[in-house]
Parts: structure tokens; C-alpha cells; sequence
């Protein structure tokens, strides 16, 4: 049981809700056609497919959001695994029975879902109500993803079924120079913004960003990535800590305010240590822009994906 993962698989592939299929078939299935049948297929060659597929929009941080995803659903994920299902209010949870299932029957352009798992639905498959989840994995389906991990000791309390005590597994960030750069972060803690914004060059510099694109305090921005024409893509609202919830949320607030002036695309908000990611094409409020976080001193396995959303494309390089 202490190996056992939770996922959240959300219910509408293509923005179409397909709850009821789910329940009706004991699956849970994701979109993304024209793939083919990916068993066996490995992150790479997921990525392969993807990059001509018109639905990543040749966007380098889509491919790799994207394959990140499929490689969960395809690979990561085991017999016996929890997931998550949210469907608007309600949220459903189901034990994983089968390997990956490809069914070409599925396999539309528009509205198709042929990448399957199948599940026993729990709880005599009755939902639960959104308000009556533990905190963490309430926070957790704030990420607006379609597949990633979530809290599994959330999934057995709400479940009421006895599990193995907390335990995390954290894992070095595929970083350069992470030692020295981690160094840097817990002796900078308590210490004036700048420093803050100081590690934060040093973990961009050590993502392969060209130094001469990060830019400090421009206008009230704090740090940010231009791209090759001069222009904000990422900006960074650096506090000391964005632990509490009244700090990040007037972050945020300052954040989004700068990249409307600016246009940029992406708003991150970190102290160094924790970072959160949004990405203003995604939806329209602040929950459904944001596409993950991370933090470097507590990194999973999982949050690679996330990580590699701040690495340089052509257009930053």
C-alpha cells in the first residue's frame, strides 16, 4: 500500500463531459488524437507525436506540458492506483483495474477518447461533494491540467481507509549546479527580497536562459524573461515567502496586474523555494490559469513537468 499513487483524470476530454460514459463503461479516459496506440511508448517518443498534432499549437512548453501528461496516464500510473475524477461539483474516485487501453473505436478528432484506463468507481459510486474534501487535495484540483498527482493520503482519509503514515518522497531537481543553487536558497531565507530575486536569475540562468533576457525591476516588475523582440514574456512577483495565503494572494493580484500592462503571458509567483505558474491563455479567472507549482527544497518526481514550463523555447533562447 505505501507505494500506492493518487491521480486526478479530469471528465471532459475535449471540454466535453463524459461522465456518464465513465461510469457506465468503469473507465476513465483522456483525449489527444492522432497518437495512435501509445502502450510501450515512452516520454519521448509520446513527445515525437505530438509536435506536428495542431492542438499543441507548435508551442514548445505545450509539447512538453502535454506529453508530460499522457506519459502519467500511460506509464506512471499502476493497478491499484487511485484516481480522482472531478465533474463539477462532484468528485468521484475509482481504484485503477487495467494496464493502458488503446480503442480505436474512440479515436476521433473532434470529440474522441480513445486513451483508456479502466477503474472500479468507489463509494458505491456515489460522488462526494467538493466541499466536504480534505484541504490538500482540495487545493491540489485547483490545477487545471487533465492528469496529475494528488495527495493519496487525502484520497484514503476521504475514503476513511487506514493508511501507512505520511511519508514524502522527494527526489533531486534536474537542475545544474543544484547544490550550490539550493545552498543559496535556504541561506537567503529571512533576508531582503533582492536575494530572493538573485536566486531566482541563478535558477533561470541554470535552466539555460540567456542572462541578457532576464530583466530586473522593470517598471514594478520584479524579475522577467523577455522574448527575442524585447518584450515580457515571463514575470516573476518575488516575495520572501508566498506560504500565506494573504501574501500570495496580493501577489497574484500585483503579478496579473503587471503582465496585462505588458502583455506577457505567463505570471509566476515564488520566493525562491515555491513556485506557482499561470498562464494567462488558459482560462479566465486566476484558478483556471493556473497550470501547476512546485518547490525546488520539497521536489517530486511528479513535478518535473512543471519545472520544464520555465526552461527556454526558440522564442526565449
Amino acid at each position: 500500500m505505501g507505494s500506492t499513487r493518487a491521480w486526478a483524470v479530469r471528465s471532459k476530454p475535449h471540454h466535453i463531459p463524459r461522465m456518464c460514459e465513465f461510469l457506465a463503461d468503469g473507465m476513465v479516459a483522456i483525449g489527444w488524437p492522432g497518437l495512435g496506440d501509445l502502450t510501450g511508448v515512452d516520454r519521448d517518443e509520446i513527445r515525437r507525436r505530438l509536435k506536428p498534432q495542431a492542438y499543441t499549437r507548435g508551442d514548445p512548453r505545450q509539447v512538453g506540458q502535454q506529453s508530460g501528461e499522457l506519459d502519467r496516464f500511460v506509464n506512471e500510473m499502476r493497478i491499484g492506483d487511485f484516481v480522482v475524477v472531478p465533474n463539477d461539483a462532484e468528485i468521484f474516485v475509482a481504484e485503477v483495474v487495467s494496464h493502458y487501453v488503446y480503442r480505436a473505436d474512440q479515436e476521433r478528432p473532434d470529440d474522441g477518447y480513445s486513451h483508456w484506463r479502466m477503474v472500479t468507481y468507489l463509494n458505491d459510486r456515489r460522488p462526494f461533494a467538493r466541499g466536504d474534501l480534505p484541504d490538500g487535495l482540495a487545493r491540489a484540483l485547483g490545477c487545471q491540467i487533465t492528469v496529475f498527482s494528488v495527495p493519496i493520503h487525502d484520497v484514503w482519509s476521504l475514503l476513511n481507509v487506514p493508511g501507512p503514515p505520511p511519508t514524502e518522497h522527494f527526489v533531486r531537481p534536474p537542475i545544474f549546479g543544484i547544490e550550490q543553487l539550493m545552498e543559496r536558497i535556504e541561506s537567503g531565507r529571512n533576508l531582503p527580497e533582492r536575494n530572493m530575486e538573485a536566486a531566482v536569475e541563478d535558477l533561470l540562468r541554470r535552466l539555460g536562459h540567456d542572462a541578457k533576457r532576464i530583466v530586473f525591476q522593470s517598471g514594478r516588475i520584479d524579475v522577467a524573461i523577455n522574448d527575442l523582440s524585447g518584450k515580457p514574456e515571463f514575470v516573476f512577483e518575488v516575495k520572501r515567502s508566498i506560504s500565506q495565503r494573504t501574501v500570495r494572494d496580493q501577489a497574484r493580484r500585483q503579478a496579473f496586474d503587471y503582465a496585462a500592462r505588458t502583455g506577457a503571458r505567463f505570471v509566476v509567483l515564488t520566493d525562491s523555494d515555491r513556485y506557482e505558474i499561470y498562464d494567462r491563455k488558459e482560462g479566465l479567472d486566476h484558478g483556471s490559469m493556473l497550470i501547476g507549482s512546485f518547490q525546488l527544497t520539497k521536489f517530486r518526481r511528479e513535478d518535473i513537468a512543471m519545472l520544464d514550463e520555465l526552461r527556454p523555447t526558440a522564442g526565449t533562447i
